[in-house]
């Protein structure tokens, strides 16, 4: 059974774990690639009958669960999760339960799932979704204004014990979660999807503060990064906004700073609550957040997951996911650093081992199997963007070195400076080879979507190769100012940064707009660095004028298809709450 990821041991950094054979595929394991119908049936064995005598997913041992009756808690929106993982093969709410209950109690719920409108995830899949949640590019935004759920936040101020329902209704947050699951993921893995999936279904954030502000921040999360086709048709801009704030709210109050007892789990509610105060404007609190999402993933030792003996003991489940979210971090770290912050996670500290290419559903808490050669994993352009960033990082390292050597009147001399162009050169061969290794599903080509006959795993794709190329520019950007530190401006110099900023736009400009406003603030941060880049250089005419006219409307039409706050200084209050009386004692 899946291990509690809160169980990491402040003292000692050391994770507890059952597991044997770690890393290697599990006794039995077919040698051919897994097949979906597998993956279906052994997802549903966990749900259909959990072992009540493991230990219950991602629960603080300190304060167990309480008793749940799962007639009430157990929403038919999060059973159709386990449908994104397996494809649709998974089985109806009708007939999935995760624990007894009797045909009379379920039925009102049955009943009124099934009046619900559902759409097919793909035309081969019959498995019902949430209510409203768009499948296709088509279908994003075509429900009429008239047909959006009302949303009704519980009144009264919020508090660090309130259960979710408390904060926001289930449905909403259910459809965010679903929506997270199906697009984002792919962006932002902190979680394994099949285990994640399963702890929603059980309701295990009742009895974990902590994953009840994760869950809070992926919805927060998503608000701000996805696309408003995909929103639009159930909520308003405004109801958006209301529950992107109470979310983002409750999740910072529901996380446990006293850190006595440290968790990926912590690091997870930073970064989210990073990317919905810069989704809002709230420039300083994000950095703020990610300062401490840095220090605890450090203190988590995230960087030495694949190098320090004592973490041997992780199973196959932790350990990816303690990569992915410190690569997910440090990929952060650097790239606002890239626009002038301090950088929090250095190489010479060290890097994690990459995460594996390999879908979620494929991943145990024993093992891995490999991924089906004829389904390229998502993960594949997660690992390969960030490889991109440790090749920024050391070009903003020695430029910023450079700068400082040059404050105090100690330039390079001839041969560091012919070294330094080589470093430049090398780096510039590996961005090359990292982008030329893509998948075909990820090759950037010109731009155009290469249609897979699932609308979903194309936004997804999509998705991945906008974060690709935006990276890609952003990284090529960096390597040319501090080739320009180390020599005079030239005409040709010129004329390659405008041949960059041009094909880099042409790409960008061909992919879907809506798959380069699912990388949020990322992507609007990058381009607005590339037109500042654009800036800096000498009028080269029309030319030149059109080039930077061009990346402002690209910046300009991210934002209008994504969630802006009208006022953004006011998104957020100044200050959190005070504590309740109850609550600082």
């Amino acid at each position: 059974m899946f291990k509690d990821l809160a169980d990491m041991d402040r003292s000692s950094n050391r994770v507890s774990s059952t597991a044997v054979n770690h890393g290697t595929v599990p006794t039995g394991s077919p040698s051919a690639p897994l097949s979906s119908s597998a993956v279906a049936m052994a997802t549903r064995s966990v749900v259909e009958a959990p072992n009540p005598a493991s230990e219950p997913l991602f629960l603080d041992v300190q304060h167990p669960m309480p008793a749940i009756d799962h007639t009430d808690d157990v929403s038919p929106s999060f059973l159709s999760f386990m449908d994104l993982l397996t494809d649709g093969s998974q089985a109806s709410p009708t007939t999935l339960t995760t624990t007894p209950v009797t045909a009379q109690a379920n039925q009102p719920r049955v009943a009124d799932y099934a009046a619900r409108p559902t759409q097919s995830l793909a035309e081969t899949s019959a498995a019902p979704v949430p209510s409203g949640l768009p499948t296709s590019r088509t279908a994003e935004g075509a429900s009429s204004s008239s047909a959006r759920n009302s949303l009704v936040l519980p009144a009264g101020p919020l508090s660090a014990d309130m259960q979710i329902e408390q904060i926001a209704p289930w449905p909403a947050i259910s459809f965010f979660i679903t929506l997270y699951l199906r697009y984002m993921h792919s962006l932002l893995p902190i979680v394994h999807r099949p285990s994640f999936a399963q702890a929603m279904t059980m309701r295990a954030d009742r009895g974990d503060r902590n994953l009840r502000a994760l869950v809070l921040g992926l919805v927060s999360y998503t608000v701000g990064q996805s696309p408003l086709s995909r929103m639009e048709s159930e909520y308003s801009r405004a109801d958006l906004q209301r529950l992107q704030r109470r979310c983002h709210r409750a999740s910072m109050l529901l996380l446990d700073r006293e850190y006595r007892k440290l968790s990926i789990l912590h690091v997870g509610i930073l970064i989210t609550g990073y990317f919905c105060c810069q989704s809002v404007g709230q420039v300083n609190r994000a950095s703020a957040l990610l300062s401490e999402a840095c220090q605890v993933a450090h203190n988590l030792r995230l960087h030495e997951s694949g190098d320090i003996p004592e973490f041997q003991d992780l199973d196959t489940i932790e350990m990816e996911l303690r990569r992915r979210v410190f690569w997910h971090v440090y990929a952060v770290d650097i790239t606002e650093a890239s626009g002038g912050n301090m950088i929090h996670l250095n190489d010479f500290e060290g890097l994690a081992p990459l995460p594996s290419s390999v879908d979620d559903e494929y991943i145990t808490s024993q093992g891995s199997f490999p991924q089906p050669l004829q389904k390229p994993s998502y993960m594949t352009g997660y690992v390969a963007c960030v490889q991109l960033f440790p090749v920024m990082a050391d070009c903003i390292v020695r430029h910023r070195r450079l700068k400082q050597r040059l404050k105090r009147a100690r330039p390079l001399s001839d041969a560091e400076v012919m070294l330094e162009k080589a470093w430049v050169q090398e780096a510039r061969i590996e961005v090359d080879r990292l982008m030329s290794d893509l998948p075909p599903a990820l090759q950037l080509g010109d731009g155009s979507p290469r249609p897979t006959g699932d609308p979903v795993e194309d936004a997804v794709f999509g998705m991945q190769r906008a974060n690709l190329l935006i990276t890609e520019a952003s990284v090529k950007f960096s390597l040319f100012d501090y080739w320009l530190e180390l020599e005079p401006l030239t005409t040709e110099s010129i004329n390659e940064r405008a041949a960059l900023a041009h094909r880099a736009y042409a790409t960008l400009s061909s992919i879907s707009l809506d798959d380069l406003a699912a990388n949020g603030e990322s992507m609007r941060g990058k381009i607005f660095r590339i037109v500042i880049a654009l800036l800096r250089s000498p009028d080269m005419g029309s030319e030149w004028v059109n080039t930077v006219q061009d990346w402002w409307s690209l910046f300009s039409r991210v934002n209008f298809v994504q969630l802006m706050p009208p006022d953004m200084a006011s998104a957020f209050d100044s200050r959190q709450q005070s504590p309740s009386p109850s609550q600082a004692a």
